[in-house]
């Protein structure tokens, strides 16, 4: 771009100076590798009016203008299939309840993956109606632990119950978007259920058909039953039943040609009026391969791009976010990113998981390596840090922040450099400690790492501030946010506060609880005084003092208690309900 007058803190920048800055960041950023942007529709996909063969590499469309060469993308159902391990039952089984895996009866397949990646839909699944059942059917994918534990990625679309076959036909239930993602060799459970559905024997039923009305060999279940107390017990004898699971074909674009998309992979199953997601895995890994090997940075321009399995970044390869650039990151999928720099939007989204790369901790002589935006430490045990660095250079104004791994209890205390000689660590307090529940912010001024903020002032934490730091305590603390679910009446851990050995704390809780149908609710201001002495375990001073109750329901609760070192509010909810849990945490310490 042409030069105009550019300033900095008000003082006109000369050419030459302009260059000579521009220079230097294309120095220190390395080269830049793009992820392909034009990915117009990442969540749901569109329907071609074409399709895909077995063994070819060419999607068949109505137009190639929507697409672009290098673009990542996804086509429904188009790659291998599995077959179940063996399920029994040789009679129909009808569907006769709605609602919940909890509520009445439930039916699943089992079935052993026979390949890693995101499915997009189901085969050999014979379904039929009595009469005209209103609402829907729709399927799950859910992991094993002796039976069905917990659900992969969403439901698959649904199946209108009016539309099913009187006589019992082949159904073939796909996921358009929160795609299950399955691991090879791993058991998995295929689900039936149904929404707006009433059923009434003989009158208006869904029914899972199975070989005994002619079909040999299909669909054989397990029952779930909670009326009569027997989960997912076996039904009748084994014939050789068969489940049928297609992955989707997920790959880049080579080349454009008309109506045909060439693709770098064949799809293995034929698929008629595919059903096509843009997904930019593929495009992310390559790009970030190139920056690893040369050095730079991974840039999405603005767009929304699609990530359908699992990711990890290497943190000298940061993920750089222009303003705009979203990752939509699918149910089930973890995205483990070793640096971003994101702009001030959000640049994850989805039903996913994104966490960070972790550094080991596992002695009190180990050096913590700043290479990445947020370090995330992950210490094996409590430990005072004495290695001299404690925190290896960086490069002149670096900013890190040194956090330690969610739901760690272990913690890492940094010692400034007053206090251990060498330790390059210039804090506001002889010491600082990093749990999972806070973030200490670092810049290096080309000698030492200095504590962001100033004596008496604000430093940031995670989700959260602390107002002033004396030589005798760490400030006024207000913690980050947490978020916890409850489905029982289990006493269930909302936040954790570790405590310092020979240190007082006055801690608030304020937690709020909604039921997940909105229908209950709770809120509550708890306080209560903990400490720990020689070396020994938090204890509470007296009770917990309750500030503010109010529920609408009276088995809930909300109190504090202590575990180790560590002080922890802990709630508790109702049982077969599902509550929805928040928290934040209020304390000062003081040392003897």
């Amino acid at each position: 771009m042409a030069y105009t007058d550019i300033k900095i803190d008000g003082d006109v920048v000369e050419p030459d100076e302009w260059n000579a800055f521009v220079t230097e960041m294309k120095t220190r950023l390395g080269p830049v590798f793009n992820v392909k942007s034009d990915n117009a529709s990442p969540d749901g996909g569109t329907t071609t009016t074409g399709g895909i063969t077995a063994a070819t590499d060419d999607l068949v469309v109505a137009s190639a203008s929507t697409f672009a060469i290098g673009q990542g993308i996804v086509i429904n159902g188009a790659k291998l299939d599995v077959t179940d391990t063996g399920n029994t039952e040789d009679t129909d089984n009808d569907f006769t309840s709605t609602g919940g895996l909890a509520d009445g009866e439930r039916y699943a397949r089992k079935f052993t993956a026979t390949n890693s990646g995101a499915i997009g839909g189901l085969a050999n699944i014979r379904l039929k109606k009595t009469g005209a059942p209103a609402g829907t059917t729709s399927f799950m994918i859910f992991s094993d632990s002796s039976g069905p534990s917990a659900q992969i990625g969403g439901d698959s679309d649904t199946i209108t119950n009016t539309n099913l076959n009187a006589s019992g036909a082949e159904e073939a239930p796909v996921w358009s978007t929160d795609w299950p993602v399955l691991a090879t060799g791993v058991d998995y459970w295929a689900i039936i259920k149904t929404t707006g559905y009433t059923y009434t024997d003989g009158v208006t039923e869904v029914i899972w058909e199975t070989d005994a009305n002619g079909a040999a060999g299909l669909n054989e279940c397990y029952k779930w039953d909670s009326d009569a107390g027997t989960p997912w017990t076996t039904m009748g004898a084994n014939v050789g039943a068969n489940i049928t699971v297609h992955y989707n074909l997920q790959t880049t674009i080579t080349a454009l040609t008309g109506t045909a998309v060439t693709l770098a992979a064949n799809a293995t199953v034929t698929v008629t009026s595919a059903l096509v997601s843009h997904d930019e895995v593929v495009a992310i890994q390559a790009a970030h391969t190139s920056a690893t090997v040369n050095g730079g940075y991974v840039w999405f321009p603005n767009g929304a791009y699609n990530v359908s399995s699992d990711i990890t970044t290497n943190p000298d390869s940061p993920l750089w976010f222009s303003p705009g650039a979203t990752l939509v990151i699918n149910s089930g999928v973890i995205v483990t990113a070793g640096d971003t720099f994101p702009s001030t939007h959000v640049v994850f989204s989805g039903s996913g998981t994104m966490v960070a790369v972790e550094q080991a901790i596992t002695a009190v002589g180990d050096t913590i390596t700043p290479n990445a935006k947020t370090v995330v430490l992950n210490p094996d045990a409590d430990y005072v840090m004495t290695s001299t660095p404690t925190i290896s250079d960086g490069s002149l104004h670096q900013e890190i922040h040194l956090t330690v791994a969610d739901g760690e209890v272990n913690i890492i205390t940094i010692q400034d450099q007053d206090t251990l000689a060498g330790s390059n660590v210039h804090l506001l307090a002889s010491t600082r400690v990093i749990a999972a529940n806070t973030m200490l912010p670092l810049q290096f001024n080309g000698i030492d790492w200095v504590e962001v903020g100033a004596s008496g002032g604000m430093t940031t934490l995670n989700g959260g501030v602390t107002i002033g730091a004396g030589t005798k305590h760490d400030g006024y603390i207000i913690a980050d946010a947490a978020e916890v679910q409850t489905t029982d009446a289990t006493p269930t851990t909302l936040a954790t506060l570790a405590l310092l050995d020979e240190n007082t704390y006055y801690v608030e809780a304020l937690i709020c609880a909604v039921k997940s149908d909105g229908t209950d609710r709770a809120s509550y201001k708890i306080a209560c005084t903990a400490y720990r002495t020689a070396a020994g375990a938090a204890t509470l001073q007296g009770g917990v003092t309750i500030i503010h109750a109010s529920e609408s329901n009276a088995a809930l609760d909300a109190t504090f208690t202590v575990s180790g070192n560590n002080l922890l509010a802990t709630i508790t909810g109702i049982a077969a309900e599902t509550w929805e849990w928040t928290n934040t945490l209020i304390s000062i310490n003081g040392s003897n």
